[in-house]
């Protein structure tokens, strides 16, 4: 499944744990040095969700909605291919190409 890098990113900082918008935002910024504002952060998120990459649990606090995320099994694979083609490419060499 194609994706964009900023939702690569966002897959690979929730794939351990559930979050909320600012908290994959702060922590693409703390961990990857990588700014991803709101108006690029929530389109990225829906179209995750509506690919069933991701799912969605709403939950008020403090009287305020907040949205957490997290994978789904298809989010989990599409996340895992990912890392088997950078393996591939890592151990990737001329001389096994076959032409």
């Amino acid at each position: 499944m194609k994706l964009s890098p900023s939702e690569e990113l966002i897959l690979r900082a929730i794939a351990h744990r559930e979050m909320y918008g600012q908290q994959i935002a702060r922590a693409l910024l703390e961990c990857c040095d990588r700014k991803i504002n709101v108006g690029s952060l929530y389109p990225a998120l829906r179209s995750l969700s509506d690919r069933k990459l991701v799912s969605k649990r709403s939950e008020v606090i403090n009287g305020k909605n907040c949205d957490y995320y997290k994978l789904t099994d298809l989010g989990i694979d599409t996340l895992n291919a990912i890392k088997e083609g950078f393996k591939k490419l890592e151990n990737w060499s001329e001389n096994n190409e076959q032409l």
